[in-house]
């Protein structure tokens, strides 16, 4: 913090003295939660001087300031790391929502046409034996063929919404409003 020439220097230091001639140094040093960051220093090379206490304070000042801001530019370099790291990880689980939703998707419109192709068939038998077509049938068949019958139709029915379902998910379905009188 004063006159070089009466510091004791190491031989690489005293190099670099000796090839600026440096006269005078004041340096403080930079710290950023208590850890030291670097230094900012006053050199003098035409007169060797001693620093007031005024340029002292002042440098520290100086020196405080710029830790602030380096401990700012810091934080923001931290905080948009993380922004970026939270926005890859939210991307990265969107692809697997939508590839989840695709499968559902795929899985529903495949198992309603599944569903759909042997309960065809149980209600066409079912009714073909209501008709009687292949001769008569008593009190109790027919009620449990009516059962059958109507619970296929309530299942297709409900096989048929799970079928608009899937083609709105995907687009394919398409809505037309009409008004209704009461």
């Amino acid at each position: 913090m004063s006159d070089v020439r009466q510091m004791q220097l190491t031989s690489g230091t005293h190099g670099r003295v000796q090839q600026t001639q440096l006269l005078s140094v004041l340096s403080v040093p930079i710290l950023i939660r208590d850890q030291l960051f670097g230094r900012l220093s006053l050199q003098t090379t035409t007169t060797p001087r001693t620093f007031t206490d005024d340029e002292i304070h002042l440098l520290e000042r100086i020196a405080d300031q710029a830790a602030i801001a380096l401990y700012n530019a810091q934080s923001y370099e931290r905080l948009e790391y993380a922004v970026k790291q939270r926005t890859q990880e939210l991307e990265q689980e969107k692809l697997f929502s939508e590839a989840a939703n695709r499968a559902k998707t795929n899985f529903m419109s495949n198992m309603s046409h599944e569903l759909r192709t042997p309960l065809t068939s149980i209600l066409g038998f079912s009714n073909i034996l209501i008709e009687q077509i292949f001769g008569t049938l008593n009190a109790k068949q027919h009620q449990y063929l009516e059962l059958i019958s109507s619970s296929g139709k309530h299942l297709l029915a409900l096989i048929n919404d799970l079928l608009d379902l899937t083609k709105i998910e995907v687009g394919r379905e398409e809505l037309f409003l009409e008004k209704l009188l009461w």
